[in-house]
């Protein structure tokens, strides 16, 4: 009775077309954890998204707050600095999860933009005890045409990192839909932490 139309792109949450895949159970296994960074890499048009759609419902399915980011939706504006996209990435948690606790209660230029966006996690979403946040961050590939990418996913590690010496960041997961190399994904650490990369 399925519509025998070709779905192209993402597949629905409900479509009888879509095949899971191994892969499909060891997310949605992880994902009922506290403090876990899932990465889902392949090459475009294998089912990345559709496979982080899946595991965005598992997320909310266990009482998680889930924001979805997908980088091909992101103004190019917001692509000019460090600063730029972490403040975007800011504010849509600000609007996303209704947070009484502002980007700019927050935000301080002179600790630099990775520090801020981290603060203002911490004060806005994982001071309740109570808020378990899954981020789901597709197509993050995007970021690696930007000289700032180095800045940008030497802030992600730092989370991941973070968990060991905080234990609110346990209450935080990260699902990164990508098609390059992890091993890529900084390749210079001193550039991570230069500050004229903005």
């Amino acid at each position: 009775s399925a519509d025998p139309r070709l779905e192209t792109g993402a597949v629905g949450l409900d479509s009888p077309f879509y095949v899971r895949r191994a892969e499909d159970n060891r997310v949605a296994g992880l994902i009922p954890r506290n403090g876990v960074t899932v990465l889902i890499k392949g090459p475009r048009q294998v089912g990345k998204t559709s496979l982080l759609a899946r595991a965005q419902a598992v997320a909310r399915e266990n009482g998680q707050r889930t924001l979805y980011l997908d980088f091909q939706l992101i103004d190019e504006s917001h692509f000019e600095s460090l600063k730029g996209i972490l403040l975007y990435f800011a504010h849509r948690v600000a609007r996303e999860l209704h947070t009484s606790v502002k980007p700019a209660d927050v935000w301080d230029d002179n600790l630099g933009a990775p520090e801020s966006l981290t603060s203002f996690l911490e004060q806005a979403v994982l001071e309740n005890g109570e808020t378990r946040l899954s981020i789901v961050l597709d197509e993050a590939d995007r970021i690696f045409q930007y000289k700032f990418r180095n800045g940008f996913f030497a802030t992600i590690r730092a989370w991941h990192n973070r968990r060991a010496l905080d234990p609110r960041w346990n209450r935080l997961n990260l699902m990164i839909g990508h098609s390059t190399e992890p091993a890529l994904f900084i390749d210079h650490i001193g550039d991570a932490l230069d500050p004229a990369l903005g």
